[in-house]
């Protein structure tokens, strides 16, 4: 079954990465840290999913697929 439950986790995830890794300046891992710290419910709930996914890839009960196109 298809599931669209992890995307916006991800995305958010990859772009704080992105941004700490090209900008460390303005957009620091240091931020990620004190939003955990504030209890931000957003980022909690990212975090969350995270473990959700993870646990669900390592006891085989999710798969990662890439579909080839033409």
């Amino acid at each position: 079954m298809k599931t669209e439950k992890f995307n916006t986790m991800i995305s958010a995830f990859q772009c704080d990465l992105s941004l700490a890794k090209e900008d460390g300046i303005n957009h620091r891992l240091a931020d990620l840290d004190d939003l955990i710290k504030a209890k931000d419910q957003n980022i909690l709930r990212d975090i969350e999913l995270l473990e959700e996914l993870e646990w669900l890839l390592r006891h085989g009960k999710a798969e990662i697929h890439l579909i080839e196109t033409d």
